[in-house]
């Protein structure tokens, strides 16, 4: 049945060629105006998550009793992609430079802030290395207020929720063996990420409902929901413009290559008759009509996906994800075949003795 496909679309090369051309046309069409708006919309909205709108940040006063026990109570809550405690800043110079500029040096209670794996010394953020004049982030600070030296074994990357501490030197908390009772190891700035901008209220409601603190009062939690709701009001405002004219698109080639179909049935009217007479089933005519259809939609769909994409690159213009490119290819596919099936219908119900009588 496929070589049989095969063989007819490349018989009938005006039908093939009209609907390649209409195929490709609308994959190249959607990809240059969809897609290049999805690609940036993608970059709209990652530029809105630079400014973190799934933050909750808590900042807590001295004496509020905000300590390393809410850890493990946030461990128990859902929507949570990563949160981390800081101690209170303690000004820090370079060891090696006397009277030097100080900086923010904060305890990381558990963890890492970067995904890489904890160092024994502390890190350094890369403006609180080039203030403190620390050469690759490698070097000794010194606290100004215990006198205490600690060595920066190297330089730690902020994302954008965590950039309001900059500059920071990490220190390293005491060791996971050997902790301090939570009492002792007060938390001045709490962290948490949501998992979607869409939970930040919800995920801020229940992180306050566990810091189990003296006074509320002493504590502030800030949040990004405002800024999350207009993510996802530009989300949504991009997506919608992207859906319709991607189905207005798909909805006019439709239309087109059913008309193409029709069009080839009826100039083939006489071969789907003789078909017929020669025992083919109504079945067998309408699977060599899609066979067809969708060899050629194949093809077509190939071939506008990969000029879509090098002209994009071409004209240095975003690029629309693979998901999108790949999701367009079989859209056309499938539209091209939905297509076809009243076509392929119309010919299998043709009467072989009325197609072959002759005049």
């Amino acid at each position: 049945m496929a070589r049989e496909a095969a063989v007819s679309a490349i018989t009938q090369r005006l039908a093939s060629l009209l609907t390649v051309a209409v195929v490709a046309s609308v994959c190249v069409a959607v990809l240059l105006t969809a897609g290049r708006a999805d690609a940036s919309a993608h970059e709209v909205l990652s530029s809105l998550d630079d400014s973190g709108t799934r933050s909750i940040i808590v900042r807590a006063e001295a004496g509020s009793g905000l300590d390393t026990g809410v850890l493990d109570r946030l461990r128990t809550l859902g929507g949570i992609e990563w949160f981390g405690a800081f101690g209170a800043a303690d000004d820090v110079t370079n060891a090696a430079v006397e009277g030097g500029l100080p900086v923010s040096a904060r305890l990381l209670y558990e963890g890492s802030i970067d995904g890489s794996h904890p160092l024994p010394g502390g890190r350094a953020s890369r403006a609180a290395a080039r203030q403190l004049g620390l050469a690759d982030g490698v070097g000794a600070v010194v606290s100004r207020l215990s006198g205490a030296s600690v060595d920066i074994d190297g330089l730690v990357g902020l994302s954008p929720d965590l950039r309001f501490l900059e500059p920071l030197v990490i220190l390293p908390a005491p060791p996971r063996e050997d902790p301090a009772p939570p009492h002792e190891n007060p938390v001045a700035v709490l962290v948490v990420r949501a998992e979607s901008p869409q939970v930040v209220g919800a995920v801020a409601a229940a992180v306050t409902s566990v810091l189990g603190v003296n006074d509320p009062t002493t504590v502030t939690v800030e949040t990004s929901e405002r800024l999350a709701a207009v993510r996802n009001q530009v989300g949504n405002q991009l997506g919608d413009f992207g859906r319709t004219l991607v189905l207005s698109t798909f909805a006019g080639s439709s239309g087109l290559v059913a008309a193409i179909l029709f069009a080839l049935v009826m100039m083939r009217r006489r071969d789907f008759g003789r078909r017929r007479a020669l025992g083919a089933t109504r079945s067998l005519i309408v699977a060599l009509v899609l066979g067809q259809v969708g060899l050629t939609a194949g093809a077509a769909s190939v071939f506008g996906t990969g000029v879509a994409v090098v002209s994009l690159a071409l004209l240095r213009q975003p690029l629309p994800t693979p998901a999108f490119t790949a999701a367009v290819a079989i859209l056309a596919v499938t539209t091209s075949l939905v297509a076809a099936v009243l076509p392929a219908v119309f010919a299998s119900t043709r009467d072989p003795l009325r197609e072959l009588r002759v005049p």
